[in-house]
C-alpha cells in the first residue's frame, strides 16, 4: 500500500501531465482529406474546401478540479491520522 504522500506525488505529477499536454486546443476537421498540410498558429490562414469545417476542440480541465478534491481529502485524512498518533505517543 502506499504512503499518503507517495499517492500526491503521483496524482500531482499525472494532474501536471494532463494539463501539459491539453493547454494547445485541439483542430477538428470535417471534410478535409488531408489535415496535415494544415498549419496552426496565428501566423497561418486556414484554407478549407466548400462544404468543408475546421474549428478547435479545446479541454474543460474538469478532471483537474476533481483532481484538486481528492488531494485535499488525502492531505486532511493523512493529517488526521498523524495528529492522533501524534496525541498518542504525547499521552495527550
Amino acid at each position: 500500500m502506499h504512503s499518503d504522500f507517495e499517492r500526491l506525488d503521483y496524482l500531482i505529477s499525472q494532474m501536471d501531465r494532463a494539463f501539459f499536454v491539453n493547454l494547445d486546443p485541439t483542430p477538428v476537421f470535417k471534410g478535409i482529406l488531408n489535415a496535415s498540410q494544415v498549419r496552426k498558429g496565428s501566423d497561418n490562414a486556414i484554407q478549407i474546401p466548400q462544404g468543408a469545417d475546421a474549428s478547435y476542440l479545446e479541454a474543460s480541465f474538469a478532471g483537474a478540479e476533481a483532481g484538486k478534491e481528492h488531494i485535499l481529502t488525502i492531505l486532511s485524512s493523512s493529517l488526521k491520522v498523524n495528529r492522533e498518533q501524534f496525541k498518542i505517543k504525547l499521552g495527550i
